[in-house]
């Protein structure tokens, strides 16, 4: 719930998709075109992504997270398959057609061997000429003065203060 307060603001969801849906339709899969999600937290972006006419599946790591993800797809008549999984471990039984990571999710891959892992796993199930589409943060573009600030937003009886980017370290790091 924190999670989704947090980055209600901060993030243009639906930019996401218009983005995804172009370079999709620029390909000319057969519909319907399977997206996973990967690292999808609460499922904001599968949601959208459901909404907007595609089959999708989406992973993380959290189980918390999945759990929150189930309830909102549920709340929004979405038809959306969560899976707890490890994005080094990747598992999907059936073909997808694009994979997507956003929100900085791919930086948590840390080692030569979890890369070897999560692209190991997704040529399982990416079809042939399947797309990946990967949204780093880049802490050297991000780190030059309008990151650099900490935050506070309000709602209700939530107050969450935020400093958005540690110049010191590569960690984002949050108070309540």
């Amino acid at each position: 719930e924190v999670y989704d307060f947090l980055f209600e603001d901060e993030i243009d969801y639906d930019k996401d998709i218009v983005f995804v849906k172009e370079i999709i339709d620029s390909r000319n899969y057969k519909e319907p075109v399977t997206i996973l999600d990967l690292g999808c937290g609460t499922g904001t972006h599968a949601i959208k992504f459901a909404k907007a006419g595609f089959n999708v599946i989406g992973i993380d790591i959290s189980e918390s997270m999945i759990k929150r993800a189930v309830k909102k797809a549920k709340n929004e008549n979405v038809n959306i398959e969560f899976l707890v999984q490890d994005m080094r471990k990747i598992n999907i039984p059936r073909e997808i057609d694009c994979a997507v990571s956003f929100f900085g999710s791919f930086a948590y891959l840390l080692t030569d061997n979890d890369l070897k892992d999560f692209f190991n796993g997704l040529n399982k199930c990416l079809r042939k000429e399947g797309l990946l589409i990967i949204d780093l943060v880049n802490r050297e573009g991000t780190s030059k003065g309008h990151f650099l600030k900490w935050r506070l937003k309000e709602k209700g009886n939530k107050i969450v203060i935020r400093k958005l980017w540690s110049q010191n370290s590569s960690d984002i790091r949050f108070r309540y």
